[in-house]
């Protein structure tokens, strides 16, 4: 009986969990998230103090490797074929694989995610507020905090938050906007990408131009 009850109360909570999952990447042997002030609904990832480097926020929310790509092979009757028109693109600290991707793919690294507020942060009243990886690193985001002062033009009201993500699995276009809710995982994610207002989204056809999508948001 009592093992009984146990069991049911275990399988009660895996599924809670697989409801309310995070999506975290912890392929380095770390949760791959970094936060300023509170902490997250999960209590997971790096709390760090604000104004810290670029190169602290990329090691401490799992941002600091290279998307790499390599041609797709395909195991044929006499041996290894090349499929010239598709990628695979994967992770430069693990090998793991991330999608498969056309030619024509423009890949928007880690490291142009962080970039992007490094910029913000020097031409302007804001502060990395978190970032993170999630699903292996097949999505990446980072956000930042509208602090007082920050110019943003033809906006009456600018919510609290900017962010900046992307994927590597297609799932996402590099997308940049105005928020009010703070990213921590993959709900919030997709709770801020659903949120109503101004968005810039760059289709990976395209190069991604840091000031480009700065002044498309006004900034």
């Amino acid at each position: 009986k009592y093992l009984k009850i146990e069991i049911h109360k275990s399988i009660s909570m895996s599924k809670k969990e697989n409801v309310m999952s995070h999506e975290l990447d912890f392929s380095n042997g770390q949760a791959n998230f970094a936060h300023t002030g509170a902490k997250a609904w999960h209590n997971l990832g790096q709390n760090l103090e604000e104004g810290q480097p670029i190169e602290v926020w990329a090691k401490a929310a799992g941002l600091a490797h290279q998307v790499e790509r390599t041609p797709v092979q395909y195991e044929g009757k006499d041996g290894l074929v090349l499929y010239a028109d598709k990628s695979v693109l994967y992770r430069s600290d693990t090998n793991a694989p991330l999608g498969v991707v056309g030619k024509d793919y423009k890949i928007v690294q880690p490291a142009h995610i962080l970039d992007f507020f490094a910029k913000l942060a020097e031409n302007n009243n804001f502060q990395l507020e978190t970032a993170g990886s999630l699903s292996g690193g097949k999505r990446v985001w980072a956000m930042a905090k509208v602090n007082n002062g920050a110019t943003v033009s033809d906006q009456d009201i600018v919510k609290p938050y900017v962010l900046l993500a992307t994927s590597y699995d297609g799932t996402l276009a590099t997308t940049a906007r105005f928020t009010s809710v703070r990213v921590v995982c993959s709900n919030t994610l997709g709770f801020a990408s659903a949120e109503s207002g101004d968005t810039v989204k760059i289709n990976h056809s395209k190069e991604f131009d840091i000031n480009d999508a700065a002044l498309d948001l006004g900034i």
